[in-house]
């Protein structure tokens, strides 16, 4: 019986090892036929396979002599073939059986289920889809797992059995238990899943645990110091404990007992008490409405404050409290409009962009921003154009508000070279950013927009911080004074804005956190009080300055001029001595210290009337002081006013500034009397912003 394989049999050989390893079986002809030519296998007298790629028979000629020869050819021949049948069989069995023993295995119910139940592959049925699993899913459908043969180098299109590479995708959203939870935030009102949803509005995530108090407080003092390190300065000493409450009295419009600010728990609880709180609120609403609630009647001002002091009780989310004054649902909707929009409309577009947008308006009201790359004027007339639309307070209280769209007509607005333009009136998307891609066209899709928005967040947290330090933690950068803008001080303002949210807009614990981080704590710089002032070097001064701008010094206090006294100083002063500047400035505020031993809660520095405590023993014993009159300069206040080329255009926007609309005329009649008396630009301009800054 012949053991030598037909051409026919070497093929199929060849495609079951093809289906078995997924790739043709290797050629080994040359291999072979090397081996062959080291052991003959020809029986004698047989001509010997010669190599086509030759040119020498005799390499190919084995010669054996004597009378042995043909014994060892012929015991040879038959050990190699008997070896070469039983490997060839060996081999053919066991592919056989181990096709037959696949075949078998993946076709049982037993490898069905392991198959179904796979935790590699998941049913579409109990497979959760998402953009990124799609998305690997597809991928996957068209790449081999590993020891599988590749449908593309197969040589038979048959496909093997076993678990399907591609899956449908689910049809529906998986969880829907988180997708609703995320639409409604975890807010604490169940009223709120009756509201509308905005299309193009992606719902804000969830939020996260909330940390402890006094853990957050650690981290923000962390946050000072390396801010503080950053820009190679090093704060003051500690003041006193007296000094640290009288000063928070003054700006809290109650008087702190020194209990209160042992922690940031502490000051929290003392929250909680409700005169407390609502003296609070009115001094943050003042600070919000730069002073415009005390235009509204009685009744109105202490309801709406009274609302207000539930935020900082921390009884009432106050972006839900927001969200109902915005779109008119709350009863203290009119009364919020018409504190902030007690001189205008552009002011009520102001101070609403500022704090629930964190957006500043002051530079784009006639051009593009130039300093800071965030509005356009574009966008400041369609904010305004909405709000002129939707709020009227000349009509009557049922009319005020109109939190539907009323009108499609487009806005018309002038460009600082006289082109019309024009532009639909809208809330931009780019200002409410992080809660949709589209614009708000109504009151009541921005009121939508602002429950849980990051932007209402950082308004917040720096009109918080500016009602405590006088400045906000990140002023815009064409501000007087506004501290460095490093990456410490943006984690800093990080950490404030994440814990307020995660928080549920609680403004009690906000405060608290402000009240309690060591800036709050810091001494005036000597070189800035009031009786150094006078002795201390512009080096000096400077370096204080620095001090307070980056929040690790105390500003000095000063008392609130009118300005109309400010400007008949700066008349009287033209032309003068700087001795004499000194001591005319020293006696305006003895002046006013006869006039006014019990200033108002309207200026820094004084006491809320009405407060009780040792604040007011420290009070009486503290002197008035002013802000120095400059009698020199060596450049402008800020150094963006080298932009603009006159005089005259830098004069407007130090107005702009302050904000407001325009330069006073008693403040341009002065301009007019140092220009004609030849006083240098620079100190030009430090004292129109002497006269005219709060």
């Amino acid at each position: 019986m012949s053991h030598n394989i037909t051409p026919n049999e070497e093929q199929a050989l060849d495609a079951l090892l093809a289906e078995l390893h997924g790739q043709p079986a290797p050629d080994l002809s040359q291999q072979i036929l090397a081996r062959l030519q080291e052991t003959p296998l020809q029986p004698e007298g047989a001509v010997p396979p010669w190599d086509s790629g030759s040119s020498n028979v005799c390499d190919h000629v084995h010669v054996e002599v004597g009378s042995n020869r043909h014994h060892r050819t012929a015991g040879k021949s038959e050990t190699v073939v008997f070896w070469k049948f039983a490997v060839g069989f060996a081999a053919i069995a066991a592919t056989v059986l181990m096709l037959i023993w696949l075949g078998r295995d993946l076709d049982t119910p037993a490898a069905q289920t392991i198959a179904t139940t796979s935790p590699s592959v998941a049913p579409p049925s109990a497979q959760p889809s998402n953009a990124a699993s799609d998305t690997k899913l597809a991928q996957d459908s068209s790449t081999p797992l590993p020891n599988q043969p590749n449908p593309q180098e197969r040589s038979a299109p048959k496909p093997l059995k076993g678990i399907p590479l591609a899956m449908e995708a689910p049809s529906e959203p998986p969880f829907p238990e988180a997708s609703a939870l995320s639409k409604n935030d975890g807010l604490s009102k169940v009223d709120r899943a009756d509201r509308p949803t905005t299309e193009g509005v992606t719902p804000p995530p969830l939020r996260e645990e909330l940390k402890a108090l006094t853990l957050v407080a650690k981290q923000i003092d962390t946050n000072l110091q390396n801010y503080w390190s950053s820009i190679g300065i090093q704060a003051t000493q500690e003041a006193s404990m007296a000094e640290i409450t009288e000063r928070l009295s003054n700006v809290l419009g109650a008087s702190v007992p020194d209990t209160a600010i042992d922690s940031a728990e502490s000051f929290q609880s003392f929250l909680t008490d409700p005169a407390v709180a609502n003296a609070v609120a009115k001094q943050f609403m003042s600070v919000v409405t730069e002073g415009g609630i005390r235009d509204l009647e009685a009744e109105q001002q202490s309801r709406l404050v009274n609302e207000l002091a539930n935020s900082f009780r921390s009884n009432q989310p106050f972006d839900e409290t927001l969200a109902d004054w915005i779109s008119g649902e709350s009863d203290n909707s009119s009364p919020w409009y018409l504190a902030n929009a007690s001189d205008g409309i552009h002011p009520l577009a102001r101070r609403l962009a500022s704090l629930t947008m964190n957006v500043d308006l002051r530079c784009i009201k006639c051009h593009d921003s130039v300093i800071d790359s965030r509005g356009t004027q574009s966008e400041y007339w369609a904010f305004t154009g909405l709000l002129e639309r939707s709020v009227d307070p000349k009509k009557a209280k049922s009319q005020f508000i109109s939190p539907e769209r009323t009108s499609d007509e487009l806005v018309f607005y002038e460009t600082l070279d006289g082109r019309q333009k024009v532009v639909e009136a809208s809330i931009p998307a780019s200002w409410i950013a992080g809660t949709g891609d589209t614009a708000a066209r109504d009151l009541k899709q921005w009121s939508q927009r602002v429950l849980g928005s990051r932007e209402l967040a950082r308004g917040v947290v720096n009109s918080l911080w500016r009602m405590i330090h006088g400045r906000p933690l990140r002023g815009s950068v064409v501000d007087m004074t506004t501290p460095p803008h490093t990456e410490s001080l943006g984690s800093l303002e990080q950490r404030l804005v994440d814990d307020l949210i995660q928080s549920r807009f609680n403004l009690g614990r906000s405060l608290a956190l402000v009240v309690s981080a060591s800036t709050t704590r810091r001494s005036i710089p000597l070189s800035l009080r009031a009786e150094q002032i006078a002795m201390s070097s512009q080096a000096e001064i400077d370096l204080g300055n620095m001090l307070v701008g980056a929040f690790a010094a105390a500003a000095p206090e000063h008392v609130a001029l009118p300005v109309a006294k400010r400007v008949q100083f700066a008349s009287q002063s033209i032309g003068v001595s700087l001795d004499a500047i000194r001591k005319g400035t020293m006696l305006l505020a003895q002046t006013l210290d006869s006039q006014n031993p019990n200033p108002s809660s309207k200026a820094p520095g004084s006491m809320a009337p009405g407060s009780k405590g040792k604040g007011d023993a420290v009070a009486a014993q503290t002197e008035i002081a002013i802000e120095q009159f400059p009698a020199k300069a060596a450049g402008p206040p800020v150094q963006w006013l080298t932009l603009i080329d006159n005089l005259e255009g830098k004069v407007d926007h130090l107005a702009y500034l302050v904000p407001l609309e325009r330069v006073p005329e008693s403040v341009s009649k002065v301009v007019d009397q140092m220009v004609a008396e030849e006083t240098a630009p620079a100190l030009i301009l430090h004292r129109v912003w002497w006269m005219i800054h709060p």
